[in-house]
């Protein structure tokens, strides 16, 4: 390849990205169906014996499999899961990663400034959820809020075996034996946890199905039962069992925090308890005093802070727990070409995290944060969760559907609104998945199902940094709102037509 060849290759990527960008507010949100089928259809089905040359391949991306992909994910309408955009800067700062490919795993600082922009990013997080720097010592970049949940999982382990046996470490040794004088194994207390909780205490050995309890209050959501959790702890504490409590910032179906942190951390105090927050996007909207009374805590970059996937972000107390867990070695001996050679305030990634490689998450990070800085964001988080309440009030007006995660009439608690279809609503869209599909199919917006209490429901996450900026714009009359005017005309077309259908 020359350079000839890769300046033209990326002028033609640089214009297509642009005028993507240029349009993004306006473009389908998800690929026509007729694209993806083509796009299957344009792959090699075996890899090709001699390589294309570069400016094929980039024509093979641009013009077969782009047209493929969802247009707007990324844009102000998609609105499921719960999935941000790419500020600008956390963009042009994902180019320069690519383009300078570090492999940021170990603490060099004569020979790239890489993890010590790592660090300083980090500190901007903290700094931006208003917690204390010196109070949650252990941080580092993940893949995402399941990795985290990971790690929060992995150092409550280490932590909670390690007050039942002195001295003793899983980390090194495994969990101990059975024995009911003296270890009676860990579990995990939750209320209505994520499902990422069940597939990392999967993972670290303690059992999605026999050691996590559900102990949330009523008839589910993020509440705990605190008369039920002290009486888990109670016995777990006669029992010898270790326990870590998993308390929500931002419950997926309707974005409730769990509202009693300061009773349920006193709980964990008590009875020597490791409390882990789970506020993959609710961090940012979370009170700071709520969140400094966790252990560890779980938060998602590539969600509100809106920068490229993958960037998940984990916290804990414990930085010598982590480092304990993490370090990479193999019974007592640590490979020397993984040293950083030197003492630093800063830790070496890879003794910190799941993986010896990784990208440099970092940057886009720094780059976002120092773009908008505190009172930019605030005003995405604000806009975001006004825009659900406006949804969320118009939902609840409607007569063809009904809001579940009403907090007080037609307010909800975050940027989330889950609703269904209502008792007048055509009978076949009782079923959440039909009126999913038939929103989607619009491809003016996009949301998931879901299913809350045992109900079908559909979920509209609110977390895209342009969502609801036109309005903002154009001088403030709710109509002059098109992101909220697209979510209306939809929903209401959706109904109309089914209804003029069954008439």
């Amino acid at each position: 390849m020359d350079h000839a060849s890769f300046s033209k290759s990326f002028r033609r990527l640089y214009d297509h990205v642009v005028d993507r960008d240029n349009r993004i507010c306006d473009l389908p949100v998800i690929a026509d169906t007729t694209a993806i089928e083509a796009a299957v259809n344009a792959m090699p089905e075996q890899l090709p014996e001699t390589g294309m040359p570069l400016d094929d391949v980039t024509t093979h991306l641009l013009e077969a499999i782009c047209p493929g992909l969802a247009p707007a994910q990324a844009g102000p309408r998609y609105f499921g899961f719960v999935t941000g955009g790419v500020t600008p800067a956390s963009f042009l700062a994902d180019v320069l990663v690519s383009s300078y490919d570090p492999n940021v795993q170990v603490h060099l600082p004569r020979d790239s400034v890489a993890t010590m922009v790592e660090a300083r990013a980090l500190s901007f997080v903290l700094g931006l959820l208003r917690l204390p720097r010196d109070r949650f010592l252990g941080r580092t970049f993940t893949t995402g809020a399941t990795a985290a949940n990971l790690l929060g999982l992995c150092v409550g382990r280490e932590a909670v075996v390690s007050q039942i046996l002195s001295g003793w470490s899983v980390a090194a040794d495994g969990f101990p034996p059975i024995d009911r004088q003296l270890f009676g194994g860990v579990k995990i207390l939750h209320a209505d946890a994520h499902a990422s909780i069940g597939k990392a205490a999967a993972i670290v050995g303690i059992g999605r199905r026999s050691g996590c309890h559900n102990v949330s209050a009523n008839e589910g959501g993020a509440a705990f039962n605190l008369d039920k959790l002290a009486q888990e702890l109670i016995d777990a504490q006669a029992n010898r069992v270790g326990c870590i409590v998993v308390a929500s910032c931002g419950e997926v179906n309707t974005g409730e925090s769990t509202p009693q942190l300061p009773a349920v951390r006193s709980l964990c105090d008590k009875y020597s308890a490791w409390l882990h927050i789970d506020a993959a996007f609710g961090a940012f909207a979370a009170s700071s005093e709520d969140l400094c009374l966790a252990d560890s805590i779980t938060t998602d970059a590539h969600k509100w802070l809106n920068v490229p996937y993958d960037c998940g972000i984990f916290f804990t107390r414990s930085a010598e727990a982590l480092q304990t867990v993490f370090s990479p070695a193999l019974g007592d001996s640590k490979p020397a070409y993984l040293s950083s050679g030197s003492e630093s305030s800063i830790p070496s990634p890879l003794t910190v995290g799941i993986e010896n490689s990784r990208r440099f998450r970092a940057l886009p990070v720094y780059a976002s944060l120092l773009s908008l800085g505190r009172s930019g964001y605030q005003e995405v988080f604000t806009r975001n969760i006004s825009f659900a309440r406006r949804v969320a009030k118009w939902i609840n007006e409607s007569a063809f559907y009904e809001l579940l995660n009403a907090q007080s009439e037609d307010s909800v608690a975050m940027n989330i609104v889950l609703f269904a279809a209502s008792e007048r609503a055509p009978t076949h869209f009782q079923s959440a998945a039909a009126l999913t599909a038939a929103i989607n199919a619009s491809r003016r917006v996009y949301v998931t199902a879901s299913v809350w209490r045992g109900r079908s429901a559909v979920r509209l996450a609110v977390s895209n940094w342009r969502t609801g900026m036109r309005y903002e714009a154009t001088g403030g009359t709710m109509e002059s709102d098109l992101d909220f005017v697209a979510v209306t005309e939809v929903l209401s077309a959706v109904m109309l037509q089914e209804t003029k259908q069954t008439d």
